[in-house]
């Protein structure tokens, strides 16, 4: 019993040295760290031996040198010399106020039976874009062109059309403001009474042999700029019928002629063709507002006017530079001897041709005799002001006494034909042109 005790104790004491190694042997374990050893010897002298080493040097490989750079040229900036001396500022002259032309004196010759009619602008302070302009209608005796009475005013509103009446006693004016609201048709006496609105929207207007009738163009509707309706209005009762309609080329209508029986007029339109653009020419009757196409005419073709007997329409064509007639009775051109440099040919009241030209250093006003063919002098004008290159007719008076012409540089005259007296028309404001004959 007692050896069993004694191998028992012994048992103990070696499961106690196992346990207590393995608990050392788990404790270094955990911790993550071995124990330090002391250095040995050999240790301690190789470091040593190790930082007292000297490195031998290493060879460099041997380089052929770069040559020196090359010496720069140095910029030389010039010299800025001391800052000139200005010359003082010049004195600009105040600008000089544009000189009216001065009111010529009367002419002591007899009166005429006819007044010049005048269209004029005048600035309106009170007025805004675009109706600040007023325009004046007035007319002077062509002797005493500086003596004007007002015939009508527009206030705020532009005329674009005057066209005295065959007799010389009424007038038709398109007056209205710049608006595209369609431009009225007023009728009024030759002394300024008895203005009137006829119709609300017209253009290219031509009297009636009778003095009674309007021929005019017009839109379809007010708001359609196109000009392609033919209308007609009877003055004194200002009642309006419409004669055609054209729905192609709208704004190319151009009323040339009223017919000698007052039946019918003549009228242009453009039209496109198989051979290109040609102005069409086409009859209307008032009566029956029956149109008929009368022919073509080539574009090349710009018309002058009818002649005063509407038998005749005077052409000229660009692509020859020659003036032609063209017989309304059997739609024929005649073609007219004219100089090349001629500006501008006008009817006179008997049916013959007007127009300057140069004769010997002087200004002439020529005529042709339609019925004969001959060419005639009547006048020879100074050639200043009036230089024939530069002078065009504008209008005849019926009595076929006084003539205006314009001059593209100077401005308008009024000649006295009896004469060849040259008077200046005094412009005080512009623009300023010339609107027909009046009677008195």
């Amino acid at each position: 019993m007692r050896q069993l005790r004694i191998a028992g104790g012994l048992l103990l004491a070696i499961a106690m040295l196992v346990l207590g190694f393995a608990a050392a042997s788990n404790l270094e374990l955990l911790s993550g760290v071995a124990p330090i050893a002391a250095p040995s010897t050999a240790t301690s002298t190789l470091r040593a031996a190790t930082a007292t080493a000297t490195l031998a040097a290493y060879p460099m490989p041997n380089e052929t040198p770069l040559p020196p750079p090359p010496t720069r040229t140095p910029v030389i900036y010039p010299t800025i010399g001391p800052k000139p001396t200005l010359p003082p500022k010049p004195t600009v002259p105040p600008t000089a106020t544009p000189t009216i032309t001065p009111i010529p004196t009367a002419l002591a010759v007899p009166a005429s039976a006819y007044e010049g009619l005048w269209v004029e602008s005048v600035p309106n302070p009170a007025g805004s874009y675009p109706d600040n302009y007023d325009s004046l209608l007035w007319a002077a005796d062509p002797r005493d062109i500086g003596r004007r009475r007002l015939v009508a005013r527009f206030d705020r509103q532009n005329i674009y059309t005057v066209v005295v009446s065959p007799g010389g006693k009424q007038i038709a004016v398109t007056a209205g403001s710049n608006r595209p609201l369609g431009i009225p048709l007023y009728v009024l006496n030759a002394d300024g009474s008895g203005l009137r609105q006829v119709a609300p929207n017209a253009s290219r207007l031509l009297w009636s042999v009778d003095e009674r009738t309007i021929a005019y163009t017009a839109n379809r509707k007010p708001e359609q700029v196109d000009g392609s309706v033919i209308e007609i209005v009877d003055v004194p009762t200002a009642k309006q019928r419409r004669l055609a309609t054209f729905d192609d080329e709208v704004g190319t209508l151009q009323i040339l002629y009223w017919s000698a029986d007052g039946q019918s007029v003549g009228i242009t339109k453009l039209a496109s063709l198989s051979q290109g653009k040609v102005l069409e020419l086409w009859l209307i009757n008032v009566v029956s507002a029956g149109a008929r196409n009368q022919g073509v005419i080539p574009k090349s073709h710009t018309l002058y006017a009818a002649s005063p007997d509407a038998n005749s329409l005077l052409f000229t064509d660009w692509d020859t530079g020659k003036y032609a007639l063209l017989d309304l009775s059997q739609l024929r051109h005649r073609a007219i001897s004219l100089p090349p440099s001629i500006n501008h040919i006008i009817w006179s009241a008997d049916g013959g041709l007007l127009y300057f030209d140069e004769d010997a250093g002087s200004t002439a006003l020529r005529k042709i005799n339609m019925q004969t063919g001959a060419n005639e002098s009547l006048i020879k004008i100074r050639p200043e002001p009036l230089e024939a290159k530069m002078t065009a007719p504008v209008s005849l008076a019926p009595d076929a006494i006084w003539l205006v012409v314009f001059h593209y540089y100077t401005g308008v005259y009024v000649v006295y034909l009896p004469t060849g007296a040259v008077v200046p028309v005094p412009i005080v404001n512009t623009p300023l042109w010339f609107g027909g004959w009046v009677r008195k």
